[in-house]
């Protein structure tokens, strides 16, 4: 994909009737084994539910470089400013490029252990511009565990949240159920508002 590239969905990805209400709760945790293409549609669908809707998106990704985030998110018309913050290679410190009217920022952060710069790279990146609403995706906290322990990772997520609050932000984060023990599923979900879970066949519900 081209720099200057961003890309165009066709037609808009349908959100499942499990999302209804949840677009603009905030935390949203989304429970989904690996391989299950659905979670993409629900990630979109939480990013952007309405055309012009959103403003601004900022995504934070341990297992996707920039151009993974931007299929992911599919159409970006309307949104004046995308700012993708991965630990991949190939992503630049810092790079702004323009496509249309929408500003793509892409950001490193080389060590995925390094909460206090994930955090504070997302914090920097939500209040960086005032135009809107912003929605903010954390994928994944699974990615997360790979490198620090359970109660790291809840920190990190009740600070980044406490942070997020102050702001017109709402946010969704990805968690693995199948790569985790009950006890640290059960333990993050405490942190969130809202969760849905996939099924493998790409089913949608909402866990209470």
């Amino acid at each position: 994909m081209d720099d200057d590239e961003l890309p165009r969905a066709g037609a808009a990805d349908q959100p499942a009737p499990a999302l209804s209400g949840l677009t603009d709760a905030s935390p949203v945790l989304v429970l989904a084994e690996a391989g299950i293409d659905a979670e993409g549609t629900v990630c979109r669908s939480l990013l952007s539910p309405e055309p012009h809707e959103t403003q601004q998106v900022v995504t934070l990704s341990l297992t996707e470089g920039v151009d993974g985030c931007l299929e992911r998110l599919g159409e970006t018309e309307g949104l004046k400013r995308i700012h993708v913050i991965t630990s991949r290679q190939g992503a630049s410190a810092t790079a702004v490029t323009t496509s249309g009217s929408t500003n793509l920022v892409t950001e490193r952060v080389p060590d995925p252990s390094d909460l206090p710069r994930l955090g504070m790279a997302v914090s920097k990146a939500v209040t960086a511009t005032d135009i809107g609403r912003v929605r903010v995706c954390i994928d994944s906290l699974t990615a997360l565990l790979q490198y620090v322990d359970r109660g790291r990772v809840y920190r990190f997520v009740q600070v980044l949240q406490d942070r997020l609050d102050t702001s017109n932000t709402v946010a969704h984060y990805h968690l693995n159920p199948a790569a985790h023990d009950q006890q640290t599923v059960e333990t993050l979900r405490q942190l969130f508002g809202a969760a849905v879970e996939l099924s493998p066949e790409g089913d949608v519900e909402r866990v209470e």
